[in-house]
């Protein structure tokens, strides 16, 4: 009798928290390209932190917590030296690297809290 083989099945990995991550970069490339009044980026601001929070409560899993929070340290410690060093005279850049500075610092920030929670729970 021959052997069957077995198909490998594609799993589609398209959930909401994707869906909120692709959110934070289109949001984030639409609002530096566009010039925002002070209430709107308000507004744009509420909504990337909202969508950063979503992203670190549904997306990140237990083994991804520490290249996460690596990452989004080097995020922030990159837009803080190309920016504030004076690297970046592009005012849409340095908007977009805000922007996506502070979703995933929100994201990090969440994640971190969570870690050190888990750290004290198991002392």
């Amino acid at each position: 009798m021959a052997k069957r083989r077995k198909h490998a099945v594609r799993k589609n990995h398209f959930s909401s928290a994707t869906g909120w991550f692709a959110a934070i970069l289109i949001i984030a490339a639409v609002a530096s390209f566009i010039k925002l009044d002070s209430m709107m980026e308000m507004y744009v601001t509420y909504i990337l932190a909202i969508a950063g929070a979503i992203v670190a409560m549904i997306n990140i899993r237990i083994a991804e917590e520490k290249m996460f929070l690596i990452s989004v340290a080097a995020l922030v410690i990159i837009n803080m030296g190309l920016v504030g060093m004076g690297f970046i005279t592009n005012s849409m850049l340095e908007a977009f690297l805000g922007y996506l500075s502070l979703a995933f610092g929100v994201a990090g920030f969440i994640v971190a809290l969570a870690v050190i929670a888990k750290l004290g729970i198991d002392i």
